[in-house]
């Protein structure tokens, strides 16, 4: 009822439970890299493309009270219950799986996304507790569990997900090259080569990255670091000499050389401000700033929701031209003659 459809390329995930199904799909994954079965490599293709392009929202996450809608039918399934926060992590899960297989930036822009924008966003950073849903209704207010009252199934996949958010940030490929996938300050400790690696980066307050080499032998292989789907102008220096590079079929800068002890390759990843439509609402949009979603502050207490919301109104679609910056680092930016019926910031 499941499997065999999906096999089929037939979407019958309407109405289905999102978090049953994203385990049945890891398994069929998984056998794959175990029995070679192409047709669960089909399952597991097609259903996450499937899910992450006709069925997620702007966070990443996915499902509106756990189940899933129509595909590409959004806007008027945003309440206080959409993106439970065990689908997400299942989801990355599945990407992991995939991106053994075959890797690619495609699937790595949608982790990225989705870790920063409802993983990260899923923990209350005051005192670690987490969210069952992230919530997307205009106007509504996330709530956490308790220390000792609430062990939910999102509450034991939270646990994990804010520990481990070193896992995926470098691959080894079959070739003996180093996947860069995300850009995260980070140490990477290859033993088999014998040489460690350091990500510096402020990403998203600073659009540069830079991966310093130590080693006590040279050595040879491949660097390929993503091209995020968000840049644009991507540059890539190595010990200061620019790079003239382009991204690969499966979208990596790929830098093949003999590396030295210190050499340092310079990335840089310039962000704007941009917006993503719901699939089936042009009108209504999501502001991005690089790879982070922004979102509005609105106090403490939760606004009516038909009075109490602001809304922007502009025929004009680029954020750049009704948001000013206020404060670079904390990446704060408030509306300018845009929103009603009071500006937001």
């Amino acid at each position: 009822r499941i499997l065999d459809p999906l096999a089929n390329q037939q979407d019958i995930l309407p109405g289905k439970h999102s978090n049953t199904q994203i385990p049945k799909i890891i398994a069929s994954a998984r056998r794959h890299e175990i029995t070679g079965d192409k047709n669960d490599k089909a399952i597991a293709d097609f259903f996450w493309k499937t899910v992450v392009y006709n069925h997620s929202y702007a966070t990443g996450g996915n499902s509106n009270y756990e189940y899933l809608s129509e595909p590409n039918k959004l806007n008027d399934k945003l309440t206080e219950n959409t993106t439970e926060t065990c689908n997400t992590y299942n989801m990355l899960k599945l990407t992991g799986h995939l991106f053994t297989e075959n890797p690619s930036a495609e699937l790595f822009d949608f982790y990225e996304k989705a870790l920063y924008n409802h993983i990260l966003a899923s923990q209350n950073h005051d005192d670690g507790m987490m969210c069952y849903f992230v919530p997307l209704r205009m106007g509504g207010k996330k709530e956490y569990s308790d220390k000792f009252n609430t062990f939910t199934c999102c509450v034991g996949t939270g646990m994990e997900n804010h520990v481990k958010y070193n896992e995926s940030i470098y691959f080894r490929g079959s070739d003996g090259s180093l996947y860069v996938n995300l850009f995260i300050p980070s140490t990477l400790n290859w033993k088999e080569k014998g040489i460690k690696i350091t990500q510096q980066t402020l990403l998203p307050q600073s659009d540069k990255t830079q991966l310093t080499i130590n080693t006590t032998k040279a050595s040879t292989f491949s660097i390929k670091i993503r091209k995020p789907k968000w840049s644009e102008g991507v540059t890539i220096a190595v010990n200061g000499i620019s790079q003239k590079i382009s991204p690969d079929e499966t979208g990596y800068f790929v830098i093949n050389r003999t590396w030295k002890n210190n050499d340092k390759i310079t990335y840089t990843t310039p962000e704007k401000l941009h917006t993503e439509a719901m699939p089936d609402n042009a009108d209504r949009r999501a502001v991005f700033y690089g790879p982070v979603l922004l979102a509005g502050v609105l106090g403490t207490t939760e606004p009516d929701p038909i009075k109490g919301v602001p809304v922007f109104v502009s025929a004009n679609n680029d954020p750049k031209d009704w948001l000013s910056v206020v404060n670079q680092q904390e990446l704060k930016f408030q509306t300018v003659k845009t929103a009603q019926p009071q500006e937001v910031t």
